[in-house]
C-alpha cells in the first residue's frame, strides 16, 4: 500500500497546469501515468476526471473550442471529483 502512494505522488509531482483559451475553463492539466485529467474553470472550482486516455487530453489540447470539446466529450462521461 505503502508502494502505491509514493507512485501516486510521485505522479502528482510532476503535474503541471496549462492555461488555455476559454470563456468558462481557465487551464488543464493532466498525468500519464494516472490517466488523471485536471480541469480548472474561471469561476475558481477544480475537478479531476479519471480513467482519460492521453489521446482525449491531447485532443482537448488542441480543440478549437475547449469549452464545447470539455461538453461533447468528458463531461458526464468519466467519473470526477470535485477538489475545490
Amino acid at each position: 500500500m505503502t508502494e502505491q502512494k509514493l507512485d501516486f505522488d510521485a505522479a502528482l509531482k510532476d503535474f503541471q497546469m496549462k492555461p488555455v483559451q476559454s470563456s468558462q475553463i481557465s487551464e488543464i492539466g493532466y498525468s500519464p501515468a494516472l490517466q488523471l485529467l485536471r480541469v480548472q474553470f474561471k469561476k475558481g472550482q477544480i475537478y479531476e476526471y479519471n480513467d482519460v486516455p492521453k489521446e482525449i487530453y491531447e485532443a482537448m489540447e488542441t480543440a478549437t473550442s475547449v469549452g464545447k470539446f470539455f461538453s461533447a466529450v468528458i463531461k458526464s462521461k468519466y467519473a470526477l471529483h470535485r477538489i475545490s
